[in-house]
Parts: structure tokens; C-alpha cells; sequence
């Protein structure tokens, strides 16, 4: 028992500082970016540019035309793929900077906003405050402390000034109209959803793929594109997919029960980055398989004996 625990230590504490330099690393890629514009942008085309892929094919045509970019890129390939990142990041963190009186814990979190903002992803404009708020209902029905509660009211206010500071600087610079699209999403997150994935209409990639799921709805086609539909761009569509009502199903029963455990544990920080990870699955793959998300599910299974892990 007492090896066991040793390793879960040991594992835990290194996913955290995995996890707490991808931070790093993709901050100073967002200030790289944003002194040096052109040769950044030149250097991530070079390490990630795929002529299939669209976010590629714009960001290319973009910068030929103005000579910038939005949208920034960072160490994960994509505008999307960072914003996913950087929302499972602050899922991780949130409590162990209100909870921990660890010196830059303040410098960490506005670190995540700004390297999460400066993509424009709708994954982190609109999962950031959900789980603020996921975090804050915990708070709220488990009893809250005098002292705690003082924390989390300053770590709150922090946090959304910073939010609201960065909208209006960036939306005077000359990304200012793609900051004012993006952000609009807050507040109205179902039409992210509905611009995507919506079922109707000629042009929307996923009608062949729906077309699929209608015909083979109870058990699916596996992991091949039979008529040659698109799959991977969610989680959830790829499931259904894949393996039908019956998989999606089974999918569901286990997430279920993650859940049911983190809650009679009350595991805060394992609940909260299982919510980043639903979230995230929404507009890209995360259990089915994903490089980018393998520390957070490592975190899932690791940390219950990882003592700077423990919720207060």
C-alpha cells in the first residue's frame, strides 16, 4: 500500500508540472506571437501547416492578405486545440490557486486567461465560466468558510476583471471585430453549437455523417467513413458513429459513474476537469484518442493520493 501511494505521488506530481508547463510554454508562444507576428506564424506553418484541414487554409490565406493573423496558434497546432488545452488547464488549477497561498498562483491563473483568450476559441471563452461556476456552486453547498469564502470572492473578481480588461484591449487593436464575434458566444453559447452542427442545410460537412448515424443508429459502422462523411470533428458525434446507441449508451454509464464516485469522494478537482473534458469532447476528440488530453485523464486516475491535490 505505502508503494502504491508513493507512485500515485510521484505520478501526480509529475502530470502537475506536465500540466503547469504547457502553461508556460503557451503563454510565451501567445507573447512570441504577438511581438513577432510574422516569423512566429511562418514557424508553426511550417511545423503544423495541413492543406486538408481548414483552420490552416485561412489563417494561410489571412496572412497573405494583411500579412497577420487573429487567431494565435501555439504549441498544440491549432487555435482550437489551444483554447481545449487551456480550458483543461484552469479546470485543473482554479482550486489549487484559490486554496494554495503558493506564491504566482495569481501570475499562473492570468497566464491561462490570456493564453486561453488569445486564441478566440468558443471552447474557452465558454467553458471557462462554467466551470467558475460549477467551482463556485461546490463552494457554495459543501459550507464555505469565512476565510474561504474571502478567497474565492477576490479570485472571482480578479479573474472577470481580467476577462473584461482583455476584451477591451483587444478590442481596439485590429483583431477587434474578430474578438467582438467570438466573445458574443458567452452569452449565447447554443449558436456556437447550432453554426456547427446543425443538421440542415446543403453546405454543413456533417450531413453525410448524419446520414450515417440515421441508417445504422443502433450499433454504428466503426471507426471507417463508409460513403466518405466526416468523423472526428466531436466526441460525442464520433462515438455515435462509431458504435451506435449502444456505444453512446456505455459511454454514458461510465461517465456516469466517474461522476457518481467524485462526488461521494467530493474530488473537486477530478469533477472539474471531467467537465472540461464533456465540454471539450463537444467540438473535439478527447477519449477516443487524443495526444493532447492524455495528462488530464492520467490526473483522473493518478491524483487520489497526490497530498497537493486534495481538496480543502
Amino acid at each position: 500500500m505505502i508503494l502504491v501511494n508513493r507512485n500515485n505521488i510521484l505520478v501526480g506530481n509529475v502530470i502537475h508540472k506536465y500540466i503547469e508547463w504547457i502553461v508556460k510554454l503557451n503563454f510565451a508562444a501567445v507573447i512570441c506571437q504577438a511581438l513577432f507576428p510574422k516569423i512566429v506564424f511562418r514557424f508553426f506553418m511550417e511545423l503544423y501547416y495541413q492543406p486538408s484541414l481548414e483552420v490552416y487554409k485561412h489563417a494561410l490565406e489571412h496572412f497573405e492578405a494583411h500579412g497577420w493573423i487573429p487567431r494565435v496558434f501555439g504549441w498544440f497546432g491549432s487555435p482550437i486545440d489551444l483554447g481545449a488545452i487551456m480550458l483543461l488547464c484552469w479546470a485543473y488549477f482554479i482550486h489549487i490557486i484559490i486554496t494554495n497561498n503558493k506564491k504566482g498562483n495569481i501570475v499562473l491563473a492570468l497566464m491561462i486567461i490570456i493564453t486561453g483568450v488569445s486564441p478566440l476559441s468558443k471552447t474557452f471563452l465558454i467553458g471557462a465560466p462554467i466551470i467558475s461556476l460549477f467551482y463556485l456552486l461546490y463552494i457554495i453547498s459543501n459550507g464555505i468558510s469565512k476565510r474561504l469564502f474571502v478567497k474565492v470572492a477576490k479570485f472571482m473578481i480578479f479573474t472577470t476583471s481580467s476577462f473584461v480588461l482583455l476584451y477591451l484591449i483587444l478590442l481596439q487593436t485590429f483583431i477587434g471585430p474578430y474578438v467582438k464575434y467570438y466573445f458574443k458566444f458567452i452569452f449565447d453559447p447554443l449558436s456556437s453549437l447550432s453554426a456547427r452542427y446543425a443538421a440542415k442545410g446543403d453546405e454543413l460537412f456533417l450531413n453525410t455523417t448524419y446520414e450515417v448515424i440515421k441508417e445504422n443508429w443502433i450499433s454504428g459502422v466503426g471507426p471507417s467513413a463508409i460513403r466518405g462523411e466526416f468523423v472526428g470533428d466531436s466526441e460525442y458525434v464520433t462515438i455515435i458513429h462509431n458504435t451506435g446507441i449502444i456505444g453512446f449508451i456505455i459511454f454514458l454509464i461510465l461517465i456516469f459513474f466517474l461522476i457518481a464516485k467524485f462526488i461521494i469522494k467530493k474530488n473537486i478537482m477530478c469533477m472539474l476537469v471531467l467537465i472540461a473534458l464533456l465540454l471539450v469532447s463537444i467540438g473535439g476528440m478527447t477519449f477516443y484518442f487524443s495526444t493532447i488530453c492524455l495528462p488530464f485523464i492520467f490526473f483522473l486516475l493518478f491524483n487520489q493520493q497526490h497530498k497537493l491535490l486534495k481538496t480543502s
